[in-house]
């Protein structure tokens, strides 16, 4: 789902409570930015796992975790934070909102 549509599908859901202001607007907009860059980076994830393997200078070999995992992670974190500033977490607990 493209952000644009994220964004008109939130704003539809909240208008249904009360109008919104420019601020709430904008704070919309860039959570459904937020789900737009998870939903892409979570694709990534799935197709090529949360690790890598490299080999080192001389020789040994590590296993790292993708970059596009630990920033999976980040927006998560910055998803939860604009969900619950817009008062739309979905369960009790943060955890809740992404089972």
């Amino acid at each position: 789902m493209k952000h644009l549509e994220i964004y008109q599908e939130i704003c539809a859901e909240m208008e249904q409570e009360a109008p919104l202001t420019f601020r709430t607007k904008q704070a919309v907009r860039t959570l459904s930015n937020i789900i737009a860059e998870e939903d892409t980076l979570q694709k990534v994830i799935n197709s090529e796992g949360m690790h890598y393997e490299t080999t080192g200078d001389k020789g040994q070999r590590y296993l790292k975790t993708r970059p596009e995992y630990t920033e999976l992670q980040r927006l998560r974190d910055k998803k939860r934070a604009y969900l619950s500033k817009l008062g739309m977490g979905v369960g009790d607990t943060p955890e809740d909102d992404f089972t």
